[in-house]
Formats: C-alpha cells, sequence, structure tokens
C-alpha cells in the first residue's frame, strides 16, 4: 500500500504457488522379498502445480464528490499429472475493472462499477456491471440499495482434477459451464439509540440472488458411486434479515433473525410444489472487552 498524496494511493497483492508431488509405489513379496513397481492408478505418478495471483487498484479522488478507482485483476493456474490428464492444463482470467464513488447530493452517494474479463476458456460477458446506493433518510436512518452481475468459470479441479483413494471417489467434468449470477440486496439502517455509552442499531435486510448454471457436486449418472461436477440450470435464493447490535460501555450484544429461501428445481415439472424451501434461522452473540488487559470474551 502506498499513499502518494492526498489524492492519490495505490494498493496491490500478489502471490505465486509452485507445487509437486512425485509418487513411488512398488509392491513386494515379504517371503520372497521380490519387488516390483506397483501399476494401479495414480502409483507411479508426479504431480504439478502452479498457481499467480496479482491484483492492483488506484485509488484517485478527483474531488470531495467524485472517486475513481481503477485496476486489474489477474488469475493463472497450470497443473499436470495423472490426477489431472495425459497433458498439462492451463486457465487463466485476466480482469479490468473501474469503480466511481460520487456523492450526488450530501444525503445521495452512489458507487457504479464495471468489469472486463477475458478467459482463457470460457466466454465471459462483455462487460460485468454494478451499482451501490446509499440515501441518507435522516441523521439516523440509510436506505442501502445494490445490484451485481456475476461472472465465475469454473476451477481447474473442477475441470480435470480426480480424486480416488479408499474414502473419496471424485471425477472432474471438462464439459463444465461457466456460472451467471444477477444479485439484488437492499438494507435499511436504524440507529434507534445513541446517547452517551448506550447504542442500538437496528437493520432490515433482504436479498435475491438468481443463478444460471451454478456447478454443485452430483453422483455421475452410468456410476453412481462416482462424485462428480454438474451444472444446475437455475438456482435461486431470497430471504430477509432482522439484525440488532446494542453497545454499552465495554459490552456489546446482538439478535437476529433471517428467513431464507432455496430454489426448488422441482416446481418446474410440479407446480402443485412450492417455487422456494423456506428455514428460518436465530442468531445471537454476546462479548465483553476486558480493555487493560486486551482480552475480548465472546
Amino acid at each position: 500500500n502506498t499513499n502518494f498524496n492526498k489524492r492519490f494511493s495505490l494498493q496491490s497483492v500478489a502471490s505465486f504457488t509452485n507445487y509437486s508431488r512425485r509418487t513411488l509405489s512398488t509392491t513386494e513379496d515379504k517371503a520372497t522379498g521380490y519387488e516390483v513397481l506397483a501399476l494401479g492408478t495414480g502409483q507411479q505418478d508426479k504431480i504439478k502445480f502452479n498457481g499467480a495471483m496479482f491484483r492492483g487498484n488506484v485509488l484517485y479522488k478527483i474531488s470531495d464528490k467524485v472517486s475513481l478507482q481503477p485496476g486489474i485483476d489477474i488469475n493463472m493456474e497450470s497443473g499436470s499429472g495423472e490426477r489431472i490428464g495425459t497433458s498439462t492444463k492451463t486457465i487463466s482470467d485476466y480482469a479490468f475493472f473501474v469503480t466511481a464513488e460520487i456523492a450526488v447530493t450530501k444525503s445521495i452517494s452512489i458507487r457504479p462499477g464495471l468489469r472486463v474479463v477475458d478467459n482463457s476458456v470460457y466466454q465471459a460477458p462483455p462487460v460485468i456491471p454494478a451499482i451501490n446506493a446509499k440515501f441518507s433518510l435522516s441523521e439516523n436512518i440509510d436506505l442501502r440499495l445494490s445490484y451485481a452481475r456475476g461472472f465465475r468459470a469454473p476451477s481447474l479441479r473442477e475441470l480435470y482434477f480426480n480424486f480416488f483413494d479408499a474414502s473419496h471417489s471424485i471425477e472432474g467434468n471438462p464439459n463444465l459451464e461457466a456460472e451467471l449470477s444477477n444479485s439484488f440486496t437492499g438494507s435499511l439502517n436504524v440507529n434507534v439509540i445513541n446517547k452517551n455509552s448506550f447504542k442500538l442499531t437496528t437493520v432490515f435486510g433482504s436479498f435475491y440472488n438468481n443463478v444460471n448454471n451454478l456447478i454443485d457436486f452430483a453422483q455421475k449418472a452410468d456410476d453412481p458411486t462416482i462424485t462428480t461436477y454438474i451444472n444446475v440450470a437455475y438456482y435461486k435464493t431470497a430471504g430477509i434479515t432482522f439484525n440488532n447490535t446494542i453497545t454499552w460501555k465495554n459490552l456489546t450484544a446482538t439478535a437476529g433473525f433471517a428467513y431464507t429461501g432455496r430454489y426448488n428445481q422441482y416446481n418446474e415439472s410440479d407446480k402443485s410444489l412450492p417455487q422456494f424451501k423456506w428455514s428460518p434461522e436465530i442468531n445471537s452473540n454476546i462479548s465483553y472487552a476486558f480493555k487493560k488487559a486486551g482480552l475480548n470474551v465472546n
């Protein structure tokens, strides 16, 4: 991270992984001491895997009301070995993105974003958009709305990696398609009480996600003993959330409720079944900070 001045800064992160594993197996006759190379699947193998990632972006504050954040995102994977196939498999993902934060008025700010992706195997949409908006309805109430388009290409593991041992029978699927999604979220944030050392904050939220070609596990059609990856034609989730946070001196307590619906694909063939299967969830957490001792208890 580098801050050149008050208006211009740079953030970047990079990583590189190089992994190799050699497997040499022999079969021995204990009575005679005679040894031969084992011929089972994966018993004579050398697996190689390389992964590289770089992400960098600059933040430029054009004015007090407008800031711009362009950047690049690069991910590359390659692998070889008997569990992956006879040849080296590679997949690369190059992306350019740009976001902006615009203070339209004192009470309205928006954050539009665009992402352009070039994948070595899959065709991405020409432009992947996203937009976030914040409306300050009053000093203590904020309304936040967002929309995002999603694209995810299958990983090298999902496409090609085969893993068989005493407990697993997992096979990659080179015919997978990329995931595409549309996501909508909204929330109403209310500062109910904010007096002295006592604060009560309430957040009402909702969400809706629609995913095409979701990648999931399934039993192989011609051999149910093998697990593989498939594309689910449509997958949707929807729900509402209600979360409360109380802060008093060193004590913080949260209590929340969520009601989540997951798409029931059997509804497509039997309209008497509900389109979503709904489930409730309750969550709570209490924490206390002993500041002198630097200790938090949850």
